[in-house]
């Protein structure tokens, strides 16, 4: 199933739970409203509305693709609105039952939501809370008193929170789409995630640490702490799908199964892209040396494609350890995607192609630069293309070559001194080239030494240093 698909599916059944909840408590009707970052397109989703009107009022169950940073993704949640607009007042369920001094243990903020099975069991779970407290939303919001005492309780709350003074005045301000955001980042952070799976201990303690908490935080963290029954909703979809996250309310980076397939994936294609940029490399060095005597310095760049072999296999292994995800362990396979699909995105794999490009680009362009680094003795001269970045490289007939003498060492940068030999041409107008950078002595010193003295060139061998 493609990440088209899978999204398709989600947001279908997501429509079709809306649409049957709107049957059953009898609202006046159900609008489904997308909101897309681009194209109308299943990837590009921000957010999944469904209003179901009522007589006074609306109930928003909105559906967020992914919360701020990506901390978590795939959520459901349910707004109660203080109209039947779709800008009027939204506020998040777990506060509205707040502000009606009800504690429900029902998570209402689920995330995590992988497939069409656990749309319907978050949506189940959110809707069971609901409709036990319908009549008494109705109830509130059947008149002014009620819609502003709620109102009032919402924007005093949202101002502590804030640590702002929200008013009539910059109310909309302070309650855009980035206030609603927060608010699902929120109620999806580690202490709501760790209460789902059931951690208790932990849940306590990390509402604890909250310094500013809502109402709703403050009773729920009352309630836990007295040891008051947890609700039995059925969230065993949910549950499994936030296993991967740690107490911290972060996903864990690789479980051992995703780290094994990537892993060996990797090693592979490291093998694999090892081979094919030191055939085009070696490829380049054959076109570089076609016409020497003595190629000098290319073959000892020819390690770095392993280099480059292993930084294109990191990028190129995220797509390939799905085939082998799916060879290891294909009972899994199917649950891997569908969190993959939905929590990473199309972004992702943009994100991904789009370093793997600059990577490949980037080892051509050095293989190209490591094949022209080199010291090019022709039969008529020599070529010097010992500067890095340099592609033409300086043509010097071997009579503007003044002599080679022998270097029995040389200093380092913390000024030690090292044994490590090499022969120096020395031009006429007075340049110097080592070759201790391109080649080892032992490999040149005969045939190369040879060489320039039949082109009359002074050399000065290691014996009358």
């Amino acid at each position: 199933m493609t990440r088209e698909e899978r999204l398709t599916k989600i947001f279908e059944t997501f429509d079709d739970c809306a649409k049957h909840y709107c049957n059953k408590s009898h609202g006046l009707f159900c609008e489904i409203v997308p909101v897309y970052k681009g194209s109308a397109k299943a990837e590009n989703l921000k957010y999944r509305s469904a209003f179901i009107y009522y007589n006074s009022f609306s109930v928003e169950f909105k559906y967020t693709a992914h919360s701020q940073m990506s901390i978590t993704n795939s959520i459901l949640e349910c707004l109660v609105h203080l109209g039947k607009g779709n800008d009027s007042v939204a506020i998040p369920l777990p506060l509205f039952l707040n502000y009606l001094e009800i504690v429900s243990f029902s998570p209402m903020f689920i995330p995590s939501i992988f497939d069409s099975n656990g749309m319907k069991q978050a949506f189940d779970c959110m809707e069971k809370v609901l409709s036990e407290y319908l009549h008494l939303i109705s109830d509130t919001l059947g008149n002014a008193d009620g819609m502003d005492r709620i109102f009032n309780a919402f924007v005093g709350e949202m101002s502590y929170i804030l640590d702002v003074d929200i008013n009539e005045d910059n109310f909309k301000f302070y309650t855009a789409e980035k206030l609603y955001a927060f608010l699902t980042l929120r109620f999806t952070a580690a202490p709501f995630i760790n209460y789902i799976k059931g951690d208790i201990k932990t849940t306590i303690k990390q509402l604890s640490k909250i310094k500013k908490k809502t109402g709703y935080e403050e009773n729920l963290l009352k309630s836990l702490k007295r040891g008051e029954a947890i609700s039995a909703s059925d969230l065993t979809i949910i549950k499994d799908n936030l296993a991967s996250y740690g107490k911290s309310g972060v996903q864990n980076s690789a479980s051992s199964k995703e780290f094994l397939s990537m892993f060996l994936s990797w090693i592979i294609l490291c093998i694999g892209f090892t081979v094919i940029y030191g055939g085009f490399y070696l490829l380049l060095v054959f076109f570089e040396g076609r016409n020497s005597v003595y190629l000098m310095g290319p073959i000892y760049s020819l390690p770095y494609c392993i280099t480059v072999g292993f930084l294109t296999a990191i990028p190129a292994s995220y797509f390939s350890s799905f085939k082998f995800y799916k060879l290891l362990f294909p009972k899994d396979f199917e649950k891997y995607c569908a969190a993959d699909q939905v929590q990473n995105g199309k972004g992702a794999d943009k994100l991904i192609r789009g370093m793997m490009t600059v990577i490949v680009i980037g080892s051509v362009v050095l293989s190209i630069f490591l094949a022209k680094w080199n010291v090019n003795f022709l039969e008529d001269g020599i070529v010097d293309n010992s500067k890095f970045l340099s592609l033409k490289g300086e043509y010097y007939d071997y009579a503007d070559i003044d002599r080679v003498y022998y270097k029995p060492d040389r200093v380092n940068s913390f000024g030690e001194t090292l044994n490590y030999p090499s022969y120096v041409i020395v031009l006429r107008d007075g340049k110097e080239i080592d070759l201790y950078e391109f080649d080892e002595i032992e490999r040149y010193e005969d045939r190369l030494l040879s060489f320039l003295r039949e082109k009359g060139v002074k050399v000065e061998s290691s014996q009358t240093e």
